[in-house]
């Protein structure tokens, strides 16, 4: 089984049990709040299921979940719902999978409006499938050695 695929199977496997979906309405552009239902208190589950399916420690600057739902207002990434600069930036960085997870129009929109509502509402399951590639990725890097002092 490729990267590709295990994300897949993570991702079906973790929104069917947090948000009691049948597996037939896990496609790749079923959007995790309208279309699946999910909450806020749901993405702390599909947190902590990753975390443990992908054997990956989601650290909370690392936290895709907490930026979509608690993204502050009056930070220097979002005013008044509207991502700035650097918010883009930091979208473009940090949620780079959930990005690339919106369709061409998708993006576009995103990018000339920058509601922070907009993008929240669009995160689907492409996106997230992208995500858990990146923490699958993640987990199977080459650690370095560990060295022993001689002193």
């Amino acid at each position: 089984m490729n990267r590709r695929e295990e994300a897949e199977g993570i991702v079906k496997l973790v929104l069917c049990d947090a948000l009691a979906v049948d597996e037939e309405d896990i496609t790749p552009d079923a959007r995790l709040g309208p279309d699946l239902g999910a909450d806020s208190l749901d993405y702390l589950d599909i947190r902590l299921q990753l975390e443990q399916r992908t054997r990956a420690v989601i650290s909370s600057e690392d936290n895709p979940f907490a930026q979509l739902a608690l993204y502050i207002a009056g930070s220097e990434h979002l005013r008044g719902g509207i991502y700035t600069e650097a918010g883009m930036e930091r979208l473009h960085k940090e949620m780079k999978p959930f990005y690339d997870g919106l369709t061409e129009d998708q993006r576009a929109r995103l990018d000339d409006t920058r509601e922070h509502a907009y993008f929240a509402q669009e995160v689907n399951v492409r996106g997230l499938i992208g995500y858990v590639e990146s923490l699958l990725e993640r987990r199977d890097e080459p650690r370095p050695a560990a060295t022993v002092s001689s002193r």
